[in-house]
């Protein structure tokens, strides 16, 4: 069954379209090239702002500053370049700092445990030793000694924690629709660095808000990561953070996402006309290709119908000829037998 063409037909049937994000419209359109003329209408995902002016820091590790990743332990989330990019820090910097790397995890799912191995395969070759943990009640059960720590699935709560105490989140998913989690670090006051493709171009700003890099070159994640772990010039990481926490609550909210889909609810309710997803040579074609059918059975009909009327014909012929035959056999026998009698 061709299901990319059903699907690309239905969805072009509809009188409205609205993505997640600018890129994933481009993604739709690619897939979909008969939705290449259409205007789909992009309504970001939001979070909860509410509480966003009550958020405080609050150090889970004093004396360490924590570089947080938040992810499912999946290989496409490509977290092995955050273990990459914190193995290359210095000694000094390495030993006040600690990677967490926390996310969905269920040990039903062959790809979340087989992600979890390769990753803490990762930091031994690393030399980076490393902790797994569930939950975590008290974070002062983590060893000073421990660079790397592992929580699976963890709660809500351990997570606003986490981003409560993070100095940098590190974002690494390749070609991400939009992602979440950068807009929940922003809210949290925290500087976000993601990839320079996919969601994160829509909401990360580079330099203002976070940094924006190529995953393809982990030594220029290292170079941002040091930058924060060494802590130059803390006003501007603050700053940095300040204005993230701003622009999710100006662009992000629940009452940006709700007015966003109100307008392109507007717009279906009165819609402009829509160019017809079929081309008109495509039309012609179909048209001719249907008259030709329709001209060829009309054809074929009346070419079996004359050879019947033909083969009817003669087999009348045939039996008049074949009564002609009888008659005059009977004729000759009467003649026969009045000339015997005379």
């Amino acid at each position: 069954m061709p299901f990319n063409a059903i699907e690309g037909w239905s969805t072009a049937s509809s009188h409205g379209i609205v993505v997640n994000s600018k890129f994933t419209g481009g993604v739709v359109k690619r897939v979909f090239p008969q939705l290449s003329s259409r205007d789909l209408k992009v309504v970001y995902p939001c979070v909860d702002t509410s509480s966003a002016t009550q958020m405080q820091r609050n150090t889970m590790w004093p004396g360490r500053k924590l570089v947080l990743s938040i992810n499912r332990f999946e290989k496409k989330k490509d977290v092995a370049l955050a273990v990459k990019a914190f193995a290359t820090q210095h000694d000094s910097i390495r030993k006040s700092a600690l990677l967490v790397i926390a996310g969905g995890y269920d040990n039903r799912v062959p790809e979340n445990v087989n992600t979890h191995k390769e990753l803490q395969e990762l930091a031994d070759s690393f030399k980076l030793t490393h902790e797994t943990h569930k939950s975590l009640p008290d974070p002062s059960i983590i060893s000073s000694k421990t660079s790397v720590l592992f929580l699976l699935s963890v709660p809500n709560s351990l997570k606003q924690s986490l981003l409560a105490s993070a100095d940098l989140l590190v974002y690494t998913p390749q070609n991400e629709h939009f992602g979440i989690v950068p807009l929940e670090a922003m809210l949290a006051g925290v500087p976000v660095l993601a990839a320079n493709e996919g969601g994160p171009l829509e909401t990360v700003v580079e330099g203002e808000t976070g940094w924006l890099r190529d995953i393809r070159k982990p030594e220029e994640w290292s170079l941002v990561m040091t930058r924060v772990l060494s802590s130059p010039n803390p006003a501007e990481l603050r700053k940095m953070g300040e204005n993230g926490r701003k622009r999710v609550q100006a662009e992000f909210s629940k009452e940006q996402m709700a007015l966003r889909l109100d307008q392109s609810l507007d717009q279906v309710s009165n819609p402009p006309k829509r160019p017809s997803t079929i081309p008109d040579w495509l039309w012609m074609t179909i048209i001719v290709a249907v008259g030709g059918v329709a001209l060829a059975l009309g054809a074929t009909w009346l070419l079996f119908l004359g050879l019947n009327l033909v083969t009817d014909k003669q087999e009348v012929l045939r039996q008049y000829s074949a009564g002609e035959t009888v008659t005059e056999k009977i004729i000759a026998t009467a003649t026969q037998i009045v000339k015997n009698e005379l």
